[in-house]
């Protein structure tokens, strides 16, 4: 959990300042093409008033925040690529932006890019900044923020409570957990490659609060079911019934911010661990074994929902999708 409050910077900060992570969201727009030079001079003018792009990251040493000591330049932090020949060509050209490096040294670590087609009806937006300054909750409601013009609804914000002792003692089991199993995943203990693909699936929230409601479950147990059924089909490729499959223990993150922290820099995260039921031959089952641990284990849930996204104005609409 990161103690940051106010502008200091928290365990959990200091730890990305060393991976060296970036998080974020993926905006897909439908309607005209923004006029280029509006939308940089309106993010910057926004982005002024936001605490968390306005600070530079500070060295290991440091346990402050450092504020900017120059302006913020449209240059560095707003890019643009236009005119690729495919719509297809978006999700390329996005792979390319994620591998870029943040902006550094006198300018705080964030962008954002604009990426769109000959296809004018369509255009893509992709907010990245450093893990260590912003965390998932920070980052939504940093973007509806810089790019709604209408009141959306952001994730659900932490309740403050005092610590206790049984809380105290599940975060050390947890974390003594961890490690076990991962003989039976030796996929997993490859060194990076480097040549990670964005990959992802639109779905509608209908759809998936309907399949949640069936099993009496919340959208986040189904999506972590779903992600343990995914793992399963990649360990066997393209088999329905392959051999037996082993679970695979995950750290699940759960944001701990408060509502006056909504855009204060730094990280506000715990983490739950949670066996993904890779074993489970089908989704119900799946569902059905991550409803009952996260039961058994005393959580409300499994992790924060991500921001509303589809509020998001001009143009007609948007959807989005985190990054990291």
């Amino acid at each position: 959990m990161s103690t940051s409050r106010g502008h200091r910077s928290g365990p959990v900060d200091r730890f990305f300042l060393k991976h060296r992570p970036a998080t974020g969201f993926i905006l897909d727009f439908e309607g005209a093409l923004p006029d280029s030079h509006e939308l940089a001079a309106r993010t910057v003018r926004r982005a002024v008033g936001l605490p968390a792009l306005n600070h530079l990251l500070p060295t290991q040493d440091e346990k402050r925040w450092r504020p900017r000591e120059q302006r913020l330049d449209e240059a560095v932090h707003i890019r643009f690529h236009t005119g690729l020949p495919a719509l297809e060509d978006l999700d390329a050209a996005t792979n390319e932006v994620l591998f870029r490096p943040l902006p550094d040294g006198p300018h705080p670590p964030w962008d954002v890019r604009l990426l769109s087609g000959q296809d004018t009806g369509r255009f893509r937006l992709c907010y990245r900044i450093h893990h260590a300054i912003q965390d998932g909750v920070g980052a939504a409601y940093t973007v509806l923020a810089l790019f709604s013009d209408t009141e959306a609804v952001g994730p659900h914000l932490h309740r403050a409570a005092l610590p206790t002792a049984a809380g105290a003692l599940r975060v050390l089991r947890e974390f003594l957990l961890t490690s076990r199993h991962k003989r039976h995943w030796p996929e997993l203990r490859a060194a990076p490659s480097r040549r990670w693909l964005w990959a992802y699936q639109d779905v509608s929230a209908v759809r998936v609060r309907s399949v949640a409601d069936t099993y009496g479950a919340s959208v986040n147990e189904t999506c972590l079911a779903a992600l343990a059924q995914a793992f399963r089909r990649w360990r066997h490729g393209n088999e329905h019934d392959g051999p037996t499959c082993p679970d695979l223990p995950a750290l699940v993150p759960m944001s701990t911010r408060l509502a006056q922290e909504r855009l204060a820099p730094g990280n506000r995260l715990v983490s739950h661990r949670l066996s993904l039921p890779c074993s489970a031959e089908e989704l119900d089952e799946a569902v059905n074994r991550v409803r009952d641990r996260r039961r058994r284990s005393g959580h409300p849930g499994c992790a924060t929902p991500p921001a509303s996204l589809s509020h998001l104005s001009p143009p007609a609409s948007a959807s989005g999708r985190p990054v990291g």
